[in-house]
């Protein structure tokens, strides 16, 4: 299958993408920002808790790309392309700031959320210590049960998305079809934010997808697409107007449209009687 403008259209193209994005980031832009906060920053002032890369670096090099590779489009570069997705999308809870949304998938014309991403500065996915063999799921599912078993930043990281998910519930009735959260190299992806958001709920860590890596995301590049990609998501949404079509469906794919009626029949009691006329009949209304 061909690429256009860089978007992937299907799981083999994301891969190729995705790996490209990595390398490129890894081996030109890391080492830029490093060269060029060396020059522009003085390393007395430098608070050393904060990282060489920041959220936005990864955002700008990374993910960014990631999410063009999975057909999200936040600004449309081709005739065919429709914007389906917004930075910074704002948000308000019940009680509490306002907040804003990293990224926001959502459906042309329909109140229809598709996708709440979270992005995170670089940091190394919390493995556990000892052996254990607890999978990464089941242990995403016990921190998101109770937020004071995860590991620093992530017992802040998973209330905060647990709230955007819950703000975008009060604000359209509906959960977002997928919920995800990256800092460019691991990826978490939540396939029912409403069975891992909803409260007092006893959560299934089948629907938690964990890739610690980007070496992860590369080998299971197929599973990656199955639940991230922009067509795949909107097929998942729970309504589809005629408008919201193009973004399921490639134009480029479509061999023919039928235009249809669509009737529905239902019983009910006569109201009126009938009266004889000749050989016909007719309906009188009393």
């Amino acid at each position: 299958i061909p690429v256009s403008n860089g978007r992937g259209v299907g799981a083999n193209d994301f891969r190729t993408a995705f790996r490209g994005i990595t390398a490129d980031y890894r081996e030109r832009f890391e080492p830029q920002i490093a060269e060029l906060r060396a020059k522009y920053a003085n390393p007395t002032r430098q608070d050393p808790r904060l990282e060489q890369v920041l959220e936005a670096h990864v955002r700008t090099y990374v993910i960014d790309g990631m999410l063009s590779a999975l057909r999200w489009v936040i600004v449309p570069s081709a005739p065919d392309e429709i914007e389906n997705m917004i930075v910074e999308a704002q948000v308000d809870p019940a009680a509490g700031a306002r907040r804003f949304m990293d990224y926001l998938g959502y459906e042309h014309g329909v109140d229809e959320p598709l996708l709440v991403v979270e992005a995170k500065r670089p940091t190394d996915f919390p493995i556990p210590a000892n052996g254990s063999m607890e999978t990464a799921s089941a242990l995403l599912s016990k921190w998101l049960a109770d937020p004071n078993l995860a590991p620093a930043l992530w017992n802040e990281w998973l209330p905060s998305l647990r709230n955007y998910v819950q703000s975008v519930v009060l604000r359209t009735g509906r959960f977002p079809v997928r919920t995800a959260i990256t800092d460019g190299n691991w990826l978490v992806i939540f396939e029912s934010p409403e069975d891992s958001f909803t409260p007092g709920r006893k959560l299934n860590p089948d629907y938690i997808h964990v890739f610690t890596s980007a070496d992860e995301i590369i080998e299971r590049y197929n599973r990656v697409f199955e639940l991230l990609d922009q067509r795949e998501v909107s097929r998942k949404a729970k309504e589809l107007p005629p408008g919201a079509i193009r973004g399921a469906v490639g134009p480029g794919r479509v061999v023919s449209l039928l235009h249809a009626l669509r009737l529905r029949y239902t019983r009910s009691e006569t109201v009126g009687h009938l009266v004889q006329i000749g050989r016909a009949s007719c309906r009188e209304r009393v």
